[in-house]
């Protein structure tokens, strides 16, 4: 799954779980959307 700009525009945190939720690229980097509406990019190797 492609990070495209609507992706990352929309994402949201899972609110009914309190969890982060994670959204990858496939190619290592992800996006981290965490509950308290805060949104962090990582690369994993």
């Amino acid at each position: 799954m492609k990070l495209t700009d609507l992706t990352v525009r929309n994402a949201k945190p899972d609110q009914t779980h309190n969890k982060i939720k994670k959204l990858s690229d496939g190619n290592g980097l992800y996006l981290a959307v965490f509950p308290m509406a805060r949104s962090t990019y990582a690369f994993a190797k």
